[in-house]
């Protein structure tokens, strides 16, 4: 199994060096444009290094240009510039579609046989457009999406009952951005409606401050940006899950971005739904239950991210 990794910045580092321990791989490649050869030449060889001192198996590692791409089963799209402190993901919308864009010029003939999966921001717009810049089919495109909004929605409401984490069974669709929506329909711990969990395990009249919850969720990236400067480890850890179902056809169910939204009537974008992941992709998608309430903010996050679209689209024809 050869791994491409597109982008050789922060977030594009620690993917490549998350995958370097999956056994499953056995060729991974980092890849920079051509101002970056050096630099990416150099981060192989540091990893070089470690590797004579390691007694685990770990893949053939190399970098390169855009050519190096050739023959991957999977490309880990993770280019363009980076959130700033008091940025939104949809302030990088014109430089890093225009990025994208020039990045797939060079890059598509290497990539028809491929999984894309797409990490870089804004994640949904980015998503949406792959398929048309990379000339493949749009079940072949994964966007990473709300896979980490759920988990830190999950570790936020671990936190006030004081259980783990994998106990807390939530989903967060939409945006991977601040039009997220969250299921609170769906939510369950321990089998219980997280009402009827607050009930139980707090007190009878305690309630749950849903719309505290859902945003401070949908604020924890731009906090840990201005704390730390950036993000990594938890799109990281997406990255890996989403390469894990890839490569053992596992069918299992996340909430990934994608445009195959027939099934909630939607077109002409892309957003976070639950879809089953395989070996080609995006086997099939789910229609969720939800409430008329989370139903309306669903179509909401929807026209949000298709008006990002439009705004793209408008701006280039007016280019030309």
């Amino acid at each position: 199994m050869k791994v491409a990794v597109v982008g050789a910045g922060h977030v594009g580092l620690a993917v490549f060096g998350k995958l370097k321990s999956m056994a499953e791989i056995n060729e991974l490649v980092l890849i920079g444009a051509d101002f970056e050869k050096d630099k990416v030449q150099g981060e192989i060889e540091d990893y070089l290094d470690g590797d004579v001192l390691e007694r685990n198996l770990t893949p053939k590692i190399s970098g390169g240009s855009y050519s190096a791409a050739d023959g991957a089963d999977i490309i880990i799209y993770a280019a363009g510039a980076g959130r700033k402190p008091n940025e939104t993901r949809l302030d990088l919308l014109k430089k890093n579609v225009q990025i994208l864009r020039d990045v797939f010029a060079q890059l598509r003939p290497y990539c028809q046989d491929a999984i894309i999966i797409c990490i870089s921001n804004p994640l949904d717009v980015i998503t949406y457009l792959l398929p048309e810049v990379a000339g493949v089919s749009p079940e072949k495109v994964i966007g990473t999406g709300t896979l980490l909004d759920s988990a830190r929605l999950r570790r936020l409401v671990a936190r006030i009952f004081d259980i783990n984490a994998a106990s807390v069974h939530a989903n967060v669709l939409g945006e991977h951005g601040q039009s997220a929506v969250v299921l609170w329909s769906a939510v369950r711990i321990g089998g219980l409606s997280v009402d009827q969990y607050t009930e139980r395990m707090l007190d009878e009249e305690a309630v749950l401050k849903k719309k505290q919850l859902a945003e401070s969720m949908k604020t924890v990236g731009a906090r840990l940006i201005t704390e730390k400067g950036s993000t990594a480890y938890g799109v990281t850890s997406s990255t890996a899950r989403i390469v894990g179902a890839v490569i053992h056809d596992s069918r299992e169910i996340m909430t990934v971005s994608t445009s195959l939204l027939q099934k909630y009537g939607v077109d002409g974008t892309a957003m976070s739904i639950p879809c089953v992941l395989g070996r080609q992709g995006i086997l099939d998608t789910i229609r969720t239950h939800a409430s008329a309430q989370e139903t309306a903010a669903l179509a909401h996050s929807a026209a949000v991210i298709k008006e990002a679209i439009a705004s793209v689209k408008t701006a280039e024809t007016v280019k030309k």
